[in-house]
């Protein structure tokens, strides 16, 4: 074969004859009944050399040396005489081809007949096939008796097969028939845990099924097990059918098993009809549980709910990150927790975490020239990275170009909308701006929509609190204004330092402008102490 002679053909087309035939049940019955006519003859001990060439064994011999399956090479024979237009061996093949009782050599010999054969009889050859091969779902007992027999038979000769194959699903999608969608339904159920079968089998249902099968399937979805669910909801997608949406909304207030499969669906769909249904789940579990405080997220509320997180965490979408950014304000602490650590968890992955690193790195250098050149690279690279817009803000903000810093706020809040920490930014711009009593009022209300929780988005909240009374003090004429201002934004600064999760960040506040106000206050060295004492106290415990 490898030298591609025509001189072989003779020879292959005998092997190939003789393999089939020697695979055909009635053949090996024939051959059992000449051999029981026999005297005994004495038991010679085991052939090695049989052992090892069994029709559906693969493997290696005892000298490690790989064994060709006989249907391996059954089938490249078969291309081979295909290929010389030797077709002589196509009557053996179509003859005994429902009598081979080997599955991977039969799947060899249905290709090769489908593939000698015209459109008409290759559709008829392939129904036999199929019959034969695919298992019948079990009977009702309201069936006939004669139709129950007729069920038994085809049950008892798809035991000699090794059920549902590569092979058999193409042919099926090649031919399909809704007569084949309960048995093949039944038979992805009934796999053994076989995810591979759900996967290949169900683009198949999908072409067999009718419109009533498909509702049926939907109606019962429940009773599929955790492989089938979600390729019978990816094939619902892949179809554009009307009641996938709803489905995954179904199940996603289901049992683990159907909001898995619904998750995985949308995750593969990935548009934003898909990412709002996810939105929309996280919202109605953050407000339901807002709403009984008390009570809490129970055990599968909250494993949902970090399934939700972590899915929105992945995606871009301005909905997805609003999403996010209200569970990190709400008044339960475990939304709160779930966000900021799925946004951690995040961060690990995020192609820009190197660039980033660099540029606040070169920040804390009060290198800032070079600081923003850097965010410009990111930003060049990936237009949508939104926290690079709210750094670059702060750079502007510090060479005393607030315009800029405003511009960049507000794509940071179209990219990412009702982020507090860009919100804050925001309202510290104003006061540059010259619009102070804007700018407070904006901050005050920020801070009243963040829970006085023990979390990082409140403390950071107080403190950009506490820049914004800042600036609002260097930029105030009025006197008993700048005091008002100097008091609440020392309060600021000890709400967010003398607490459980206290700023613990020294060269950050010693470097910061936007405090310069304070800095004679009072209070300050003593600020500056317990900030000390809080970052030395979360190197020990990081």
């Amino acid at each position: 074969m490898a030298v591609n002679d025509f001189r072989h053909c003779d020879l292959l087309t005998e092997y190939s004859r003789d393999l089939i035939l020697n695979s055909s049940s009635a053949h090996v019955a024939t051959d059992e009944a000449a051999e029981d006519s026999l005297p005994d003859t004495a038991d010679d001990g085991p052939d090695l050399l049989s052992s090892f060439s069994g029709n559906g064994y693969s493997g290696t011999n005892l000298f490690g040396t790989r064994v060709v399956t006989e249907a391996q090479m059954l089938r490249k024979v078969l291309a081979f005489l295909r290929d010389q237009s030797e077709v002589d061996v196509v009557d053996t093949a179509k003859a005994e081809l429902l009598n081979i009782a080997d599955p991977a050599i039969q799947d060899v010999v249905v290709d090769f007949v489908l593939a000698t054969s015209n459109d008409q009889n290759a559709a008829e050859i392939a129904k036999a096939y199929i019959r034969q091969r695919l298992p019948q779902p079990a009977v009702a007992e309201n069936v006939h008796p004669d139709d129950q027999l007729q069920h038994a038979a085809a049950g008892e000769n798809s035991k000699l097969r090794s059920g549902v194959t590569t092979t058999l699903l193409n042919t099926i999608g090649r031919f399909p028939d809704s007569a084949y969608t309960d048995s093949l339904l039944a038979t992805t159920q009934g796999n053994g845990g076989r995810s591979s079968l759900s996967r290949q089998a169900f683009p198949v249902i999908m072409r067999c099924a009718t419109d009533v099968q498909l509702g049926k399937m939907i109606d019962t979805f429940e009773t599929l097990d955790r492989y089938s669910r979600p390729q019978f909801l990816k094939q619902l997608n892949a179809i554009h059918h009307p009641e996938w949406l709803s489905l995954t909304q179904k199940c996603l207030e289901g049992d683990e098993t159907s909001w898995n499969a619904a998750l995985t669906s949308l995750r593969d769909d990935g548009s934003l009809e898909a990412i709002l249904v996810i939105v929309q789940q996280l919202e109605n579990l953050r407000l339901k549980a807002e709403a009984t405080p008390l009570r809490g997220l129970d055990t599968k509320a909250y494993r949902l709910a970090d399934r939700l997180v972590g899915h929105l965490n992945m995606c871009i979408h301005p909905e997805a990150r609003r999403a996010i950014n209200r569970c990190e304000r709400s008044s339960m602490k475990q939304f709160v927790d779930l966000a900021y650590n799925s946004r951690r968890q995040a961060f690990g992955s995020d192609p820009h975490r190197a660039a980033v690193a660099n540029a606040y790195s070169l920040r804390r250098d009060k290198k800032y020239e070079d600081a923003r050149k850097a965010y410009d690279e990111i930003l060049k690279q990936d237009p949508f990275y939104a926290q690079a817009y709210v750094s670059r803000s702060s750079l502007y903000l510090r060479e005393g170009q607030p315009q800029l810093a405003m511009k960049d706020l507000a794509q940071a809040l179209r990219l990412n909308p009702e982020d507090a920490l860009t919100e804050s930014m925001e309202a510290l711009a104003s006061i540059r701006l010259g619009k102070i009593d804007e700018g407070v009022a904006q901050m005050e209300l920020i801070v009243a929509s963040v829970p006085d929780l023990q979390t990082y988005v409140r403390r950071d909240t107080l403190y950009n609190l506490a820049c914004v009374y800042g600036r609002a003090v260097d930029a105030e004429k009025v006197a008993a204004k700048r005091s008002e201002y100097t008091a609440k934004g020392i309060q600021a600064l000890k709400d967010c330092t003398f607490r459980e999760l206290g700023f613990d960040d020294v060269k950050h506040i010693t470097d910061d402008p936007d405090l310069d106000s304070f800095r004679s206050h009072p209070e300050w060295s003593d600020l500056i102490k317990k900030i000390a004492e809080n970052e030395k106290n979360n190197q020990v415990n990081p």
